[in-house]
């Protein structure tokens, strides 16, 4: 039933997408980075891991941005 979601072409049409929500990410996480070294506080990656995955669904599945 979800084989034609995962189909090589569809997956080739969500790559551009997935590039563009992971450089988002690792510029708000570099950011975070520089700003928690000068306070050495911790960053929580879970939560920046979960925000993505809903990202990634939100924009590749459905056609929205969370």
């Amino acid at each position: 039933m979800l084989n034609p979601a995962f189909n090589i072409n569809h997956m080739r049409h969500m790559t551009p997408i997935f590039t563009s929500i992971s450089q988002k990410l690792q510029e708000a996480i570099e950011t975070r980075v520089a700003a928690a070294d000068s306070a050495g506080t911790e960053i929580d990656m879970l939560s920046w891991m979960g925000r993505t995955a809903l990202e990634l669904v939100g924009q590749a599945g459905l056609g929205y941005s969370f």
